[in-house]
Order: C-alpha cells, then sequence, then structure tokens
C-alpha cells in the first residue's frame, strides 16, 4: 500500500505551493516508512507469499533467498523432506584410485543441493504472473501444492498474517478527508496530515 500512495503522489503535479510541500513531506514520509515495512520480515514474506503482489512490493531477491531458508527449516522440521533430498546410505568406500571413486565424486557434485532445490520452486512461482486483486491467494496455493509442496506449505503459514491493508485504507481515507477539508489553513494541511 505504501508503494501505492508513492505511485499516486509521484503523478500528481500541484499547483499550490503549500500542496507541493504537502506532496514532497509525505514522500519523505513514506521513503521513512517503506523502509521501516522492508525490514519487517513477516510482513515482507507474507507479501512475497501472496501471488497477486510478489514480484510488485519489495525486493524479490533479497526476500526469496529468506523465504528459501525458510522453507527448508519448515521441511526439516515437519520431517517432510523431499525424498531426492535425503541423504543416500554410504555405501563402502571404494579406493582413491578407483574410477568408481572417481564417479561418485562427480555425481556427488552435480547433485542438487537442497537450496536448489527450493530455488528451482522459488524460480517457478516467480515466474508466474501476478493474479488479479480479487483472487483467492489460499486457492491458488491449494491448486499448486503438487508443483511446490515446500514453498506452498510455508505460503499457507503466512498468508495468516494480516497484513496492514485495513489500516492503510483508513490513512488513504483521513488523508483524503484532511486534504478535501476547506477550512483548514494549507499551512496546517501537513500537519494535520501527519497526525
Amino acid at each position: 500500500m505504501v508503494s501505492s500512495i508513492k505511485s499516486v503522489l509521484n503523478v500528481q503535479k500541484p499547483s499550490h505551493e503549500a500542496a507541493k510541500l504537502l506532496k514532497q513531506k509525505l514522500l519523505s514520509s513514506l521513503n521513512n516508512r517503506k523502509q521501516k515495512v522492508l525490514q519487517n520480515y513477516l510482513l515482507c514474506k507474507a507479501t512475497l507469499c501472496d501471488p497477486r503482489y510478489m514480484k510488485k512490493y519489495g525486493e524479490v531477491t533479497h526476500l526469496s533467498k529468506a523465504m528459501n531458508e525458510e522453507v527448508g527449516r519448515y521441511l526439516r522440521h515437519m520431517g517432510k523432506s523431499p525424498a531426492a533430498l535425503e541423504e543416500p546410505a554410504t555405501a563402502p568406500q571404494p579406493s582413491r584410485t578407483s574410477l568408481w571413486a572417481h564417479h561418485d565424486q562427480m555425481v556427488s557434485s552435480a547433485e542438487p543441493s537442497e537450496q536448489g532445490y527450493f530455488s528451482e520452486e522459488m524460480k517457478l512461482y516467480l515466474s508466474r504472473p501476478l493474479l488479479p486483486r480479487k483472487t483467492n491467494p489460499f486457492t491458488f496455493w491449494a491448486q499448486s501444492e503438487n508443483a511446490m509442496p515446500g514453498l506452498s506449505a510455508v505460503a499457507f503459514k503466512y498468508l495468516t498474517v494480516i497484513v496492514s491493508l485495513v489500516a492503510s485504507e483508513m490513512l488513504v481515507s483521513t488523508l483524503n478527508d484532511v486534504l478535501s477539508d476547506k477550512s483548514v489553513l494549507p499551512i496546517n494541511t501537513s500537519l494535520k496530515g501527519f497526525l
């Protein structure tokens, strides 16, 4: 919501000096608020897990790395690690000069790591287009559970976080009321807007 308000403010071209000052102060305040929001990993992960907003807001590369780690921790904790990631049984070690030792070393270095596996899920998820705003994200994750089992499990966990949509809508509504009130002097508009 902070990014949306910022985009709308950037488009506005106020003609009065008081309105220009208000726009400047609002943009400054929104930049500070956006930095604080980006530091709140709970909200960032909830936004990244929502297929309606996943790539639109926030720094996706930084968040996807954190989500990869979260998916790995969650699956290890739940004991749901994919079969491809389970450690193979240790076979007797052949001699160092053996052809099979060289082969085993090549195979072990070529096997995907756990982090790589989850990165593939994240790449698959981020390559999808954004869903329409009124789409139910829970339905999306229920349908995508087979394609992205680790990520969908974590997404259900983070989608229960209520992102401050209501609070943001209340803020915008209040700002509209304050700015449209004719009895407020231009010098006091910025003060009332921040209160």
